[in-house]
């Protein structure tokens, strides 16, 4: 396989892949959506992508109530998007074997066709040819996707949002707003009891009461993207806003400097969590402080006040601000004025009743 990858440069791919799926049937007006009882819905890959396309699903899974869903998407997104629709069938593929001529996606365009999808709704906005070679071949009479995403046979339905709807996930919503989806539908995320009960016993062994106001910082992100001379001082002026209990925070195993830094915070360090532990333990917490991040992504579901560092481009795109989101731009690194601008809004939270 790896052979054909070579052998075909990207146009001979496009076009080789098209004769492949070429008879994947074109869009018949007009649309049976009262037929539809198996969907296919293909994810994107980043996780921060997939988080703001939990709307789109939740509107698609409300328009078709009686259809069995399934959802294609990487381990990571598997078990984000359990917690949002566990009736779902979640079929995992793993990202070093996302090419087009690969043995395990042969496997799942094959098995895709078997099923015999009603619809097929593709939500990665630029997806590669192998992406697309799944949806064609699922040979679905309604396969949608984003304009620009894949011309037919690939798909037979494209959406093009407005220009206006500058929030990615309002942006996204539009591929279920075509079906039919109503504009109100909300994303939401549940935080199990028991879960919430694990979290508060690991609290209790750091000695953090159930009274004390708490803040979680993604140390770990920041270290990685902006430095440790950066983050150590994010971190140390925070602490000094001594009317709340802090922990550090690590999307993952830490590598050995990150992990050596995170100890050298002298607060509980929460690394390697599961999606729902990390959640509950946002539940918990009173402020987060992060980036264009999952824990971002969970704050906001969860209502929970957070503080979030995006780049100037991504920040509308990102970040709705609102009461409880508080999002800060910067232009290539954060500085010294934007740790102090963190800080000030901590500080101004200071006289808030705990929630």
């Amino acid at each position: 396989m790896y052979f054909f990858s070579k052998m075909f440069p990207p146009p001979w791919r496009i076009s080789l892949t098209k004769w492949i799926v070429r008879n994947a049937p074109a869009l018949e007006f007009p649309w049976n959506c009262a037929g539809i009882k198996k969907v296919l819905v293909i994810l994107p890959e980043a996780p921060v992508d997939a988080f703001h396309q939990i709307k789109t699903y939740l509107g698609l899974t409300a328009l078709f109530k009686n259809a069995a869903f399934s959802i294609f998407c990487t381990h990571e997104n598997g078990v984000l998007f359990q917690q949002v629709h566990p009736e779902a069938s979640t079929m995992e593929y793993d990202p070093s074997q996302r090419r087009l001529f690969s043995q395990d996606f042969q496997a799942w365009g094959k098995h895709f066709k078997k099923e015999e999808f009603d619809l097929c709704v593709l939500l990665e906005p630029s997806p590669d040819i192998s992406l697309l070679s799944l949806a064609g071949k699922t040979a679905s009479p309604i396969r949608a996707g984003y304009a620009g995403s894949g011309e037919f046979p690939f798909l037979n339905v494209h959406v093009n949002p407005s220009a206006a709807r500058k929030y990615l996930s309002d942006y996204n919503f539009m591929i279920a707003r075509m079906f039919g989806a109503p504009d109100k539908t909300t994303a939401r995320w549940s935080v199990a009891k028991e879960t919430v009960e694990e979290i508060a016993h690991m609290l209790h062994e750091f000695h953090i009461q159930p009274m004390f106001r708490l803040v979680g910082i993604d140390a770990g992100f920041f270290f990685s993207v902006f430095g440790e001379t950066w983050t150590g001082t994010l971190v140390n002026k925070l602490k000094a806003v001594d009317a709340f209990s802090y922990y550090v925070y690590n999307d993952g195993e830490p590598e050995e400097a990150a992990y050596r830094f995170l100890h050298e915070c002298k607060v509980p360090v929460f690394a390697n969590m599961t999606p729902s532990r990390s959640a509950a333990l946002i539940s918990r917490s009173d402020f987060i402080v992060t980036g264009k991040t999952v824990f971002f992504e969970l704050a906001n579901l969860l209502q929970k006040p957070v503080i979030g560092l995006f780049e100037k481009s991504d920040i509308e795109r990102y970040c709705r601000q609102s009461s409880s989101t508080n999002g800060i731009s910067f232009d290539s690194l954060p500085d010294l004025t934007t740790v102090e601008r963190i800080v000030h809004i901590l500080e101004s939270a200071d006289g808030r009743k705990k929630t």
